[in-house]
């Protein structure tokens, strides 16, 4: 008995080890809740669709900003890959978009 009393005195003298503790049944009492949750994300892809499909404002703005940061790189390098940027980002956008978002 007294090995286990000794054991229990050394942990709750360790201030870090006291805080992880506390952490992780935080932690768990939490986690154990989240299963009885309902599914809160079962609406969010029409959601996401209208807000950064390919007719949402954030694409075209997303664009907009890039195609003013091409023409300010293009205009202090003079030199013809700073503008390729804007081809890259819309390719990008367009597959990203489509093919791992929006399945």
């Amino acid at each position: 008995m007294y090995h286990i009393k000794h054991h229990f005195s050394g942990i709750t003298k360790n201030k870090r080890l006291k805080t992880a503790l506390a952490f992780l049944l935080f932690l768990g009492a939490f986690y154990s809740l989240s299963v009885f949750a309902a599914d809160e994300l079962a609406t969010v892809m029409a959601s996401a669709k209208e807000n950064f499909g390919a007719d949402s404002s954030f694409l075209k703005l997303m664009y907009g900003a890039e195609v003013i940061a091409g023409g300010y790189a293009w205009h202090k390098t003079k030199h013809p890959s700073a503008v390729i940027g804007i081809v890259v980002l819309a390719m990008f956008m367009t597959f990203a978009l489509g093919h791992f978002v929006f399945k």
